[in-house]
């Protein structure tokens, strides 16, 4: 699981990816910086985000109890 910051400020928290899946999504060419990449959380709600507004990530635990 990770999270990822966002131009902006913004977290997205508990992320359903590995860090080496995310790693490969943003150094691969394939995918533009303009397309939207498909984000699933813990609580298996979805949302999409540009894949240029993605600043950093890491690994995190879930924060759910």
């Amino acid at each position: 699981m990770i999270d990822i910051l966002c131009e902006g400020g913004t977290v997205l928290f508990d992320v359903r990816m590995s860090f080496q899946a995310m790693q490969r999504l943003l150094e691969d060419g394939i995918i533009p910086d303009e397309r939207f990449v498909e984000l699933t959380f813990e609580d298996g709600s979805c949302g999409l985000v540009k894949k240029k507004s993605i600043i950093g990530f890491y690994e995190a635990e879930s924060t759910q109890v």
